[in-house]
């Protein structure tokens, strides 16, 4: 499970949730840093597992010690770590993944109930809007999206980005986060996996002349390493010795995300 899955986990419990229960799986702490999980006080309810048969109990504190009571043995103490809650910092991740994409048009806010516009990225084609809803797993999600895109001004091309789930929106397409961004372990920012534009199906474009740049950074290690014996055979395992390359030579400078070296390394390949 990578870190952006353990966030997707906890943006689908769709609201305040149980620290103990992820602090244990992969980054959940590298979430806390980055702002995207918050410690939010203390959860509402815990699993009673005391009894023969495990129920939903309410948390209470009596005579300075937490706990909930169970109808079978009464009340059951707990420690006050057991019952701290977390949330998920919607309004955060928006923000994060309008920078990531560089977006025109963002919006601080939600746009409707759960939906937020990530913002628009221009394409040949027209813009592209990017959306964020918390999962698009049943009939009520896709509704609920579908409410929102109503109020919104029409573009071209629209991409609906969920944590979990990826239901067919009318005129949108859709994506889960994990396939979308990554957390970068180093710089602990979000760093994209893929362009949208492929996701969308709208055409790509050259934008702000960052493609040249990173075609000066690339191409002559991809090629140094080719003749250096140094490249490995897999596109994915050359890509991220690359990026490592790459983060060990630039000082915090600019790197560019594994999808974007992965195909200057299949362009280097095939002499395109």
């Amino acid at each position: 499970m990578t870190t952006i899955a353990t966030l997707a986990r906890i943006i689908a419990q769709r609201g305040r949730t149980s620290k103990t229960f992820f602090e244990k799986q992969d980054g959940f702490y590298p979430l806390i840093d980055a702002g995207l999980v918050e410690v939010t006080g203390k959860v509402q309810s815990i699993l009673c597992d005391a009894c023969s048969d495990p129920h939903d109990a309410e948390v209470i504190f009596r005579d300075g010690t937490y706990g909930f009571y169970c109808g079978e043995v009464g009340f059951c103490s707990v420690d006050e770590s057991d019952v701290i809650a977390i949330d998920p910092n919607i309004g955060g991740l928006v923000a994060h993944l309008a920078s990531v994409f560089a977006c025109k048009r963002r919006k601080s806010t939600p746009i409707h109930a759960d939906t937020w516009r990530i913002g628009a990225i221009d394409t040949p084609g027209g813009d592209l809007a990017l959306y964020f809803h918390p999962t698009l797993q049943s009939e009520l999600d896709v509704r609920a999206v579908e409410s929102a895109l109503n109020e919104e001004t029409r573009s071209a091309f629209r991409l609906i980005i969920s944590a979990v789930g990826k239901l067919p929106i009318a005129g949108a397409k859709s994506a889960e986060l994990v396939d979308v961004v990554e957390l970068d372990s180093r710089t602990n920012e979000l760093t994209a996996l893929t362009d949208p534009r492929i996701i969308a199906g709208a055409p790509q474009a050259v934008i702000n002349g960052r493609p040249n740049l990173y075609a000066e950074m690339l191409q002559p290690l991809i090629l140094s390493r080719i003749e250096e014996n140094l490249a490995h055979s897999g596109l994915n395992k050359e890509a991220k010795a690359i990026r490592e390359v790459l983060f060990q030579s630039s000082r915090g400078g600019q790197v560019p995300s594994l999808s974007t070296i992965k195909s200057y390394l299949s362009k280097t390949r095939t002499g395109q």
